[in-house]
């Protein structure tokens, strides 16, 4: 005996549970699946049946699984180039932007690489662990992180001549390390949450099915995907007002430069797209692996873009990001316009 997971309308997987039964023959067993609304029928599955039947992912997914986290994988790799190039090239670095925006999309990209290789590996498959969560939900805030150093340098840039505040290095960082600390906090308090609300009740929960376990698993379901919905939805309405504002900042900045105008466009479209999709998938409730391949256009894509045009940038005028006193002004890194004309992106607060 065993229990299986219904997969379409013909399907079904065996999940090779520990099976008990109680004192009036009911077959009871702890199905570590997901946080999302599944199907499981008791089946009889035969002694010989192949081992990787267990697996509650089917062979394309697997192939979607491997073939995305692969890509993450590259971007991982390339964002860790331009790290150490950027560190390399400049001196200080900690204290300009871009260190911060490319130190938060490693981060992303990294997070969704481990994840997607330890799903596709089919070592972690409960959505309901707190591992799970920081998984899939904290890239959110690291990738919100990053590109608010967009935004905040193109606002800096906008309003440090009519505010002498702004030519402080200080600002711009206590400005970024406020909106920063805001965000990661709201992300553990969700967190906490998550832990009493879903993890700890799922410990809780008598071993044997009778109607009341039943009802409180609903419920635990319905917690998790409540609790997430919140939190994406608190995400999404920041990451469009960071969106935009690095749209309308940069096209307002851009002028001449093709450069500037890519990476406002770039950024808050990845952002907002990003954190529409997840709403959305989210709120449909119906779990796809097939969802990763979204990701690589709205995260692994733009950051891959942002991150060659800061290169590129860094590069052509290594010197200039590098910081010379505390008291100089907002600090710009010029980028090359078709070897002629120049334009200051912002993205430090040194000069």
């Amino acid at each position: 005996p065993d229990f299986g997971l219904r997969v379409g309308q013909s399907s079904v997987r065996p999940l090779r549970l520990q099976i008990s039964f109680d004192d009036t023959g009911r077959m009871c067993a702890i199905v570590p699946i997901s946080s999302q609304r599944y199907t499981v029928i008791p089946i009889y599955r035969f002694p010989d049946a192949e081992m990787d039947s267990r697996s509650t992912v089917s062979a394309g997914e697997l192939a979607v699984l491997w073939t995305v986290g692969s890509f993450f994988a590259v971007a991982s790799l390339a964002t860790m180039f331009c790290l150490v190039l950027h560190v390399v090239l400049t001196r200080r670095s900690w204290k300009n932007a871009v260190f911060w925006l490319m130190f938060w999309f490693l981060g992303t990209v990294v997070i969704r690489c481990v994840y997607l290789y330890l799903v596709a590996g089919q070592v972690l498959e409960a959505s309901t662990t707190l591992l799970s969560f920081w998984l899939i939900d904290f890239p959110l805030i690291t990738y919100l992180v990053g590109n608010m150093a967009i935004g905040v340098s193109f606002l800096f840039l906008l309003l440090r001549h009519r505010i002498s505040f702004l030519h402080r290095p200080v600002a711009f960082h206590v400005t970024y390390a406020i909106c920063s600390a805001l965000l990661i906090a709201f992300f553990l308090a969700i967190l906490v949450l998550f832990e009493f609300l879903v993890v700890r009740g799922e410990d809780a929960a008598d071993f044997c099915t009778v109607q009341e376990g039943s009802t409180n698993a609903q419920q635990r379901s319905d917690s998790a995907r409540a609790l997430r919905l919140t939190y994406q939805c608190v995400v999404g309405l920041v990451a469009v007002l960071v969106g935009g504002m690095e749209l309308i900042l940069g096209l307002y900045l851009a002028f001449n430069s093709s450069l500037l105008l890519a990476m406002a466009i770039t950024s808050s479209m990845g952002v907002i797209c990003d954190s529409v999709a997840w709403v959305v998938y989210t709120a449909v409730d119906v779990p796809s692996p097939y969802f990763s391949l979204v990701l690589l256009f709205t995260e692994a894509l733009p950051i891959c873009v942002v991150l060659s045009l800061v290169a590129r940038s860094t590069m052509a005028h290594p010197h200039s990001t590098i910081s010379a006193e505390s008291k100089d002004d907002l600090r710009s890194v010029s980028v090359s316009e078709d070897s002629r004309h120049t334009r200051s992106l912002v993205t430090t607060n040194d000069q």
